[in-house]
């Protein structure tokens, strides 16, 4: 009986994912025939396109895998690859809402590899600068900040992501706090408060674990909480090149007082775990 329930599970999970993977191949193929009619395409455009003939090519191989006896025709491999491009598809759609608030023509680029060093883990990508892309340009992902293009050949480029103890990004610690209005009768209105500007730093000996970052040049004084947002704070730029207030750079993990130094030692975990990103837009 068990063996029966399981197997009926594993089905309707099975359907979900073919129902969710078959719309979003549907409405991207609907998207790529209004693009490919008006002429006009941005790089995401064209990087979409690509997902979209990757998403369509995937469906034959995953039915006809020989590695695994299939399940309703789909193999556990294929369910695996459907799984993926599920995954990848949701990223997608994330970073193309955001890639409209980014200044300029951000330039889509797929993760195709990493190095194996922990706490840096280069993100290396598939394009260079014949494609237009060099140092210090900024990477971000869906869900915020990646790092930073710290090299790049004809074509390719490595990524140094802001968990890497030589990154530095200006940031700010922001908090959601319920402000009164003049009116006693009226409800507070939530707004977002700035608590502390400095400098987010990547993996710091003593301070953070690897994978995380530090929080730097904060005054003991200063209010800041774990829970707190970090962002980009505006002010100068990020790694050179992006200076816009609000990028989502992580969250407030631990608050310790240094008392030598009259500053606060804050740990951060990044909004973006780099050694799960798949795509990322590059902001010249």
């Amino acid at each position: 009986m068990m063996r029966t329930t399981s197997r009926k599970a594993e089905r309707r999970q099975l359907a979900a994912l073919l129902l969710i993977t078959v719309f979003v191949a549907f409405i991207l193929g609907l998207w790529s025939g209004k693009v490919q009619k008006s002429g006009a395409r941005t790089s995401i455009d064209n990087m979409l396109l690509k997902v979209l003939s990757l998403t369509i090519n995937s469906f034959g191989s995953i039915t006809n895998h020989p590695d695994t006896e299939p399940v309703n025709g789909i193999t556990d491999t294929g369910l695996s690859r459907l799984s993926e491009l599920e995954e990848e598809n949701q990223q997608l759609r994330k970073l193309l809402n955001l890639s409209k608030n980014l200044p300029g023509k951000p330039f889509g680029a797929q993760i195709v590899g990493r190095s194996t060093v922990p706490w840096e883990g280069y993100l290396i990508i598939p394009v260079g600068t014949d494609n237009g892309v060099f140092p210090r340009m900024a990477a971000i992902s869906a869900e915020g900040v990646v790092g930073q293009v710290v090299s790049a050949t004809k074509d390719s480029a490595n990524i140094l992501p802001l968990t890497d103890p030589a990154s530095g990004i200006g940031a700010k610690v922001v908090r959601l706090v319920n402000v009164p209005q003049a009116d006693p009768l009226a409800m507070p209105v939530t707004q977002q408060k700035t608590i502390a500007v400095g400098v987010l730093k990547g993996y710091k000996a003593g301070i953070c674990s690897l994978g995380q970052c530090s929080m730097e040049y904060i005054v003991d004084s200063a209010n800041v909480q774990p829970g707190d947002k970090v962002v980009t704070s505006g002010l100068g730029s990020v790694y050179g090149r992006l200076a816009v207030s609000g990028i989502p750079l992580g969250v407030v993990d631990s608050v310790k007082v240094n008392k030598p130094l009259a500053i606060l030692d804050i740990t951060v975990t990044p909004a973006t775990d780099p050694s799960n990103v798949s795509w990322v837009a590059l902001v010249k």
